[in-house]
């Protein structure tokens, strides 16, 4: 899981890509965008059908014969440049996904060691991941956990996979951890990036400080040491993490120069992770939480009206669980506790390598979708009503952008019908309370677009996480990748 917010990110002009991205999959990444011109067909159209009404005034037809000729011609016309526009665009959207969509096939098990040497890991890649192209610019920090994220998710897939065509290491945004670009008529499609923030002292100190609350309040992440003392009566959960973890908070809080690179980037992935699942527990998957705590509760002598709490919104769903879990605290004297399991850093990899093999299973059929053309007869019904098209749902777009991506946010909150007849796919998700409490149990960012949720899911795949059948039942729903050994 990725610390997102979705702003664009930009590379510099001479050494790096120069296209849009965004947090997780990137846009269009063509120098001009690429739009349907469903527009200049109509345009052409209305001509058609001015040139008919003159060419059949010399036979002496009435007026209405003239104009269903003339509306005749220009269905003709229309469905004709559709035809061939559609053709002509889905001929090339396929030749670029045989040239740009290969599967490597790599050793079933690759063993990783890592590398005492930039060099050393950039052969490793190339050689053994066969990733076509790896930036020179990588640390050995940074070499390593990209390729012993790589190799996680090659052993699960059994060496049968979409490996990124190159990997490159770069600046990019603050809340950005890593990216691949989408767009198959980008010449940076399948493209890996890594930002270099990530793996620099000084942006790790800066979250580590915020997540144990270095220089501020208390966090409830920092409880998981257990050295608070008093129990506070403000609800909250104790996270419970991996003793050499705790080992490792107490080490940085004596001196924060005592970690490695590697060692900050473990801390911040799983001090992350408890933080999401806190969340997650109390605001995003209530109903869930609920269900699973329910013998808890009820052994404390809390009732809970399962079927009425299901009946409730999220939010007052949320608001009954805290009171719910308050009152269980001041039964059992001491803070509701949670198991964290340990997350491996690398987990940005195996969420990354998600959206590549999404992209390999679906984006195509997808993709082409977008030049379907409509029938005969909405052609027909379209020009009589004065319409342009009908065929606007963009498909593509249902699946790998959501609310953190630029514009969809404000769209969806500002305009709802008109972003459920461009993402009817997408709308669902996010309205849908039952699959928003299904993609929030596996974690907040899975809430946020169909796409996001399948990368999520498949790195809990890669990494042998139990998954609920709920999540899996909606993984399966959107064809979501499989994996040989989950």
């Amino acid at each position: 899981m990725i610390n997102p917010t979705g702003y664009d990110r930009y590379y510099p002009a001479v050494q790096s890509p120069q296209t849009n991205t965004f947090r997780g999959v990137a846009s269009n990444g063509l120098s001009q965008p690429v739009s349907r011109p469903q527009a200049s067909i109509f345009t052409q159209a209305q001509d058609t059908v001015e040139l008919s009404t003159k060419q059949t005034e010399k036979k002496g037809l009435s007026t209405g014969q003239k104009w269903a000729i003339g509306i005749g011609s220009a269905i003709a016309g229309l469905v004709t440049a559709g035809i061939l526009i559609s053709r002509h665009e889905t001929s090339k959207l396929k030749k670029l996904y045989e040239q740009n969509m290969v599967f490597q096939n790599l050793a079933e098990k690759i063993d990783f060691k890592e590398a005492k040497t930039v060099e050393e890991g950039i052969k490793f890649a190339k050689d053994v991941l066969k990733v076509g192209e790896v930036d020179k610019n990588f640390t050995l920090d940074a070499i390593n956990f990209a390729n012993k994220g790589l190799v996680e998710v090659s052993n699960a897939n059994k060496g049968k996979l979409f490996i990124p065509k190159k990997m490159w290491y770069r600046e990019m945004d603050d809340n950005t951890l890593a990216g691949v670009v989408q767009d198959i008529k980008s010449p940076y499609f399948g493209h890996l990036m890594v930002n270099k923030k990530f793996f620099e002292h000084e942006r790790l100190n800066k979250s580590l400080n915020t997540m144990l609350g270095i220089g501020k309040q208390k966090t409830a992440v920092e409880s998981a040491s257990k050295a608070e003392g008093k129990v506070s009566k403000e609800f909250r959960f104790v996270s419970l993490l991996d003793e050499n973890l705790i080992n490792m908070i107490k080490k940085y809080k004596q001196s924060p120069d005592s970690l490695t690179i590697a060692e900050k980037r473990e801390l911040w992935a799983n001090l992350s992770n408890a933080g999401s699942i806190n969340t997650s527990m109390l605001d995003l998957a209530p109903l869930a939480t609920l269900k699973n705590n329910l013998a808890l509760f009820e052994k404390n002598g809390i009732k809970v009206d399962v079927d009425d709490f299901a009946k409730q919104t999220t939010e007052k769903q949320s608001e009954k669980l805290k009171e719910l879990f308050t009152q269980l605290q001041e039964k059992l004297g001491h803070h509701p506790e949670i198991d964290i399991p340990y997350i491996s850093p690398t987990e940005t990899i195996h969420h990354e390598m998600g959206h590549l093999q999404d992209f390999a299973k679906n984006l195509k059929e997808l993709d082409i979708k977008q030049w379907k053309i409509p029938s005969f007869k909405e052609a027909y019904n379209n020009v009589k009503a004065g319409k342009k098209d009908t065929s606007d749902v963009e498909f593509v777009d249902n699946r790998w952008k959501g609310l953190t991506y630029k514009g969809f946010k404000e769209l969806f909150e500002k305009n709802p019908k008109k972003f459920q007849k461009k993402y009817p796919d997408l709308y669902e998700f996010l309205t849908n309370q039952e699959i928003q409490q299904t993609a929030g149990s596996v974690s907040w960012y899975a809430q946020t677009s169909i796409g996001e949720f399948i990368a999520e899911v498949y790195g809990k795949m890669v990494r042998g996480e139990k998954i609920s059948d709920e999540v899996m039942a909606l993984y399966k729903k959107y064809n979501g990748p499989e994996i040989p050994f989950a």
